[in-house]
């Protein structure tokens, strides 16, 4: 069943508090993910996707119809212009967007070897630079930042 989303009601306020507040992503434990390679990724690696949003006005690609089929979440037909308000961007709007569920902080999800390479964020005082710091740890074969 899908669930249509026109206006600013209480479920979109709870999206639109997952893209901004911290504190809500913790305590609902859930993030919203977008764009293909991250949605695509939080599926492929068993991260559960407890809803998914769809524009209702665009012209799906074959890989969202492909998602909406055989992801099994909550489904949300939203507008336009709520999704996006919810992508975040100026110039386009999301064709897809995942609500995700935070997996268990638990270190021992990390597997441990001899030659592990971790990357650890003590309080950053630039958060912009995290996502580079990511991608060098990935690039580098970390095993866990």
């Amino acid at each position: 069943m899908v669930l249509r989303v026109s206006g600013r009601n209480a479920r979109f306020q709870q999206w639109k508090a997952l893209l901004g507040n911290r504190t809500k992503r913790q305590r609902r434990g859930e993030f919203l993910v977008q764009g293909v390679r991250p949605i695509t990724m939080a599926a492929e690696n068993g991260w559960q996707i407890r809803e998914l949003l769809y524009d209702t006005s665009a012209q799906l690609s074959g890989w969202a119809r492909e998602a909406l089929d055989t992801v099994r979440a909550e489904k949300f037909a939203v507008s336009r212009d709520l999704m996006h308000e919810l992508g975040g961007k100026a110039d386009t709007v999301p064709e897809l967007l995942a609500v995700v569920a935070l997996p268990k902080d638990d270190l021992r999800r990390i597997p441990v070897g001899p030659t592990m390479l971790t990357v650890v964020f003590d309080r950053p005082t630039s958060p912009g630079n995290i996502g580079t710091l990511v991608r060098s740890a990935d690039a580098f074969g970390a095993g866990g930042v």
